[in-house]
């Protein structure tokens, strides 16, 4: 075999990126990698919640080393994360998924989200090691591991959230079983997007040596009562000008 399949770089209906750029063949290059740990993250939406839950990315490769990870996301959200430097796969849900879900193998798989709806994809997946929400055979939403009980209370309980000081990343490492790396939300841009936040810059006046800062005024349907007053932004703005 003139290919080595195995390799993480390897599409199978095309060349790699590395073959299209240099030429180089399999048995010359040096960006050979085989994964050892095949992981599968299962966050559908809301996008809020897929893009902090990139957060575990750093932690896993700490962890696992050159893991290779799957994330299988709604198809809203695969733009936040097709250009992301540790994702292998960025999976749409739909009936490809399902196929692949059937098929593939991981040693571990990740499902922070407790909606039926993500947790009957996450036991249809073949895996060593579920941590997270799965649905048992009567369309019940289960915690995979101990971990996981103290987020599915407190997505049942008000009086619990309230109480909650800690954030979603601490508790979403704690579910997971890996030890913080950071918590920060990785965000890939593509060359595209890059050049339009610099023009978008360079139109607006904005330096690129100051601190900028931005405010997301919205909120999804399904929570309006999340929604700031456009007062309450008005006086932070004045507030951080200062």
């Amino acid at each position: 075999m003139k290919i080595k399949l195995n390799c993480r770089h390897f599409p199978g209906d095309r060349p790699c990126r590395f073959h299209k750029e240099t030429g180089v063949v399999c048995d010359e290059c040096s960006e050979y990698s085989p994964p050892v740990h095949r992981i599968l993250i299962l966050k559908l939406d809301a996008l809020g919640d897929v893009l902090r839950t990139t957060s575990i990315l750093p932690s896993l490769r700490a962890r696992y080393g050159d893991c290779h990870i799957t994330w299988l996301t709604a198809a809203e959200a695969v733009p936040l994360l097709e250009n992301n430097p540790l994702v292998d796969v960025v999976l749409p849900e739909g009936s490809t998924a399902v196929a692949h879900l059937q098929v593939e193998s991981f040693e571990l798989v990740l499902n922070p989200d407790a909606s039926p709806r993500s947790a009957a994809l996450a036991s249809l997946a073949r895996c060593r090691e579920l941590r997270g929400y799965c649905l048992d055979e009567r369309g019940v939403v289960r915690p995979a591991n101990i971990e996981a009980i103290e987020w599915l209370e407190m997505g049942g309980r008000d009086d619990l959230k309230r109480a909650n000081h800690r954030t979603y990343q601490d508790h979403l490492h704690t579910l997971c079983g890996v030890e913080p790396a950071g918590q920060e939300i990785i965000l890939g841009l593509s060359d595209l997007s890059g050049a339009r936040a610099k023009r978008f810059a360079r139109r607006h006046g904005i330096d690129d040596g100051a601190p900028v800062v931005g405010f997301n005024t919205g909120s999804s349907a399904r929570w309006p009562l999340k929604r700031w007053t456009t007062s309450g932004y008005l006086d932070l703005a004045v507030r951080l000008h200062e």
